[in-house]
């Protein structure tokens, strides 16, 4: 089977989490957007293709120092990155046409739905789903991120939390860790994770 792991970093400052971004200027816009499209077998993990993308904000253009130094992002970056439309289509052909559903840590549609309304774009065609559930025999702690799940599996592996592109290989590498090593069918997990949650 196909599926897409993927990760969102979103304009974010000081205190925006805990405010529930809840300040009328503080929107969830998409500044970057990476993800694997993998193979499942019964033995491996296969990566065929690899998006790492650097989304202009509509309405925030200037990023807070909060989130660069959270993120590693560069205004540079952004200012350079594609606009949100040229996101979403994208993202509709990486999918094909939406048919390979998407996985992320906690489920971030909700931020691609956000970004999406800021432009007037619909994104219904996205089906998009929570990767956890995959990992909750592995006694993880409850507030543990995506961009130190492969610590938990003692991989060697040096990566920057809350950077898209890095937090995405973290999900990818350890899903290959307990697929090999404890030999969890992967494959039956995923269909049945679909089927709860469609």
């Amino acid at each position: 089977m196909q599926i897409i792991i993927y990760d969102t970093e979103f304009t974010a400052w000081p205190g925006s989490s805990q405010r529930g971004w809840s300040e009328d200027w503080e929107f969830k816009e998409i500044i970057q957007f990476s993800a694997h499209l993998i193979s499942i077998t019964q033995n491996k993990i296969n990566t065929t293709k690899i998006l790492n993308l650097y989304i202009k904000p509509r309405i925030n253009t200037q990023l807070s120092h909060y989130i660069t130094e959270l993120t590693n992002i560069k205004q540079q970056d952004i200012d350079t990155g594609i606009n949100s439309e040229q996101l979403f289509e994208k993202l509709k052909s990486f999918s094909k046409d939406g048919s390979i559903p998407f996985f992320s840590w906690g489920n971030d549609l909700h931020v691609l739905k956000e970004t999406a309304h800021l432009n007037q774009l619909d994104i219904n065609w996205l089906k998009s789903y929570d990767l956890r559930p995959i990992f909750q025999d592995f006694n993880l702690s409850k507030n543990i991120s995506s961009g130190v799940l492969y610590q938990h599996f003692n991989l060697n592996l040096n990566l920057h939390e809350h950077n898209a592109e890095h937090d995405t290989i973290s999900l990818v590498e350890s899903l290959k860790h307990i697929q090999q090593n404890h030999l969890v069918e992967l494959e039956e997990l995923f269909h049945q994770e679909l089927t709860l949650s469609s």
